[in-house]
């Protein structure tokens, strides 16, 4: 049998400094971490705000929204204004060509002549250029529609966190220097524009992305929460913020009571392992399921194909409508393939990531078989021939060979031993009493 030991990490930090919550050597079930970092972490997480915003890192912030009824109205009404700008569009250009008798079974013109019809469809095509473009700047625009709250009562976090836009290499180049000031200078003008606070701390090559967080709720825990770079954060009632979930199973346990026979036979209660959960989450990465569908929006929700769209329109009128048919065939078959190999290249990244199985957990002193992703950090596991799904250290075994290949590229098994009762005092550590880890993606041949 294993007990869960040192959490896996989920996610490295791409962009900016690393979160420090995830400076705890943390990894998917639960972590022994290291004394220094632990109390840095806490240092950094007790700071408690009461206000709609609060530092998660030192250079980032985390602030609470919720939908409204009059946010949500307004949400609609500028997407009917999208809708109706290009209907207007479209009814301008059809005046043209009845303005020019080549559609004679609309009846009369609406304008006097074509001059008029082509004033009217260049105003509507301007105003909807900047329109449209302007509203391409914010992350969505459901966002600019949300009431800043507490986090208690938010729907949505918004979470802004530096991004990396220049390698450092090239950001001595004069023209790369000239191109960042202007592209600082014209994110200034929106940020003020849209109040975006989190975008006028922008420096030279770094960005701030905002990423606004859906809140979910555990159905079984009630616990509030959500993923922030495949990071589970957790509603804290005593700090009234956003934490990030995480179960230290070394907090207060030393080595001799996890090999004490009583624990190992007793496991966890039933109720502690739904709290474990509701804190942790499941043991399974936050990837949606990619569909055709998403990847075609996805695909042409980009800023290259709005200004497609509006460089068609204006080959519809002068009698340049056949060059406007090209233009949209070529646009969409060229966007329907990039989204059709882009989503067979996330549909194989999804099914790399996601894992399937069951595992033997002892509960209130019974064996279970539950679903490897209802296991917690501290389960009492049985150990069973085939891939580790999650980090464990060996308390009982007999003999047991485990395959680290596609971890550290040794080609020869590792025989694992259960941990020494001669370091019962002790506190385990995945680095000190690593003959005695067994680590997540590893394979077991023996036990």
């Amino acid at each position: 049998s294993a007990t869960m030991g040192a959490k896996r990490r989920v996610a490295e930090e791409e962009d900016g400094p690393a979160d420090p919550a995830e400076c705890e050597k943390g990894h998917l079930r639960g972590e022994a971490t290291d004394p220094a970092m632990s109390s840095r972490t806490k240092s950094i997480e007790s700071r408690v705000s009461t206000s709609a915003s609060f530092p998660l890192h030192e250079t980032w912030t985390q602030t609470g929204y919720k939908s409204t009824l009059v946010g949500t109205f307004l949400y609609s009404l500028v997407v009917l204004v999208h809708l109706v700008i290009q209907f207007l569009l479209l009814f301008l250009t059809i005046q043209y060509y009845v303005q020019q008798e080549a559609i004679t079974r609309l009846g009369p013109p609406v304008f006097q002549d074509e001059i008029q019809v082509l004033m009217a469809f260049e105003i509507t095509w301007m105003v909807g250029f900047v329109w449209c473009f302007f509203l391409k700047y914010p992350n969505s625009i459901r966002s600019l529609f949300l009431r800043r709250c507490l986090h208690g009562e938010a729907t949505y976090v918004a979470v802004a966190a530096p991004v990396q836009t220049v390698d450092t290499h090239y950001q001595n180049k004069r023209i790369v220097k000239f191109l960042l000031v202007l592209g600082n200078a014209f994110r200034s003008v929106l940020s003020f524009v849209y109040s975006d606070d989190d975008a006028r701390r922008a420096s030279i090559g770094t960005t701030y992305k905002v990423t606004f967080c859906k809140i979910r709720i555990d159905e079984a825990t009630g616990a509030k929460h959500f993923y922030f770079r495949m990071r589970r954060y957790v509603y804290s009632e005593e700090r009234r913020r956003y934490v990030p979930g995480s179960w230290d199973v070394t907090a207060g346990a030393t080595i001799g009571s996890w090999l004490d026979d009583a624990y190992a036979h007793r496991g966890l209660s039933k109720v502690e392992a739904s709290r474990r959960w509701g804190t942790v989450g499941p043991n399974v990465l936050d990837l949606k399921k990619p569909t055709p569908v998403g990847s075609i929006i996805q695909e042409f929700s980009k800023p290259f194909y709005l200004y497609q769209n509006f460089m068609v329109w204006t080959w519809a009128p002068f009698w340049y409508y056949y060059m406007a048919i090209v233009n949209t065939v070529v646009r969409l078959t060229g966007g329907f393939v990039v989204a059709f190999f882009q989503y067979g290249s996330d549909l194989d990244l999804y099914r790399l990531m996601v894992m399937e199985g069951t595992a033997d957990v002892v509960r209130e002193g019974e064996v279970v078989t539950v679903d490897q992703t209802d296991v917690v950090p501290g389960d009492i596991v049985r150990l069973r021939p085939g891939a580790a799904n999650f980090d464990m250290c060996i308390v009982q075994s007999k003999r047991v060979l485990v395959d680290e290949s596609a971890l550290t590229g040794e080609v020869h098994p590792i025989a694992k031993i259960p941990l020494d009762p001669a370091d019962s005092h002790r506190t385990y550590h995945p680095k000190t009493h690593k003959s005695s880890t067994i680590s997540a993606g590893t394979t077991i041949l023996e036990c």
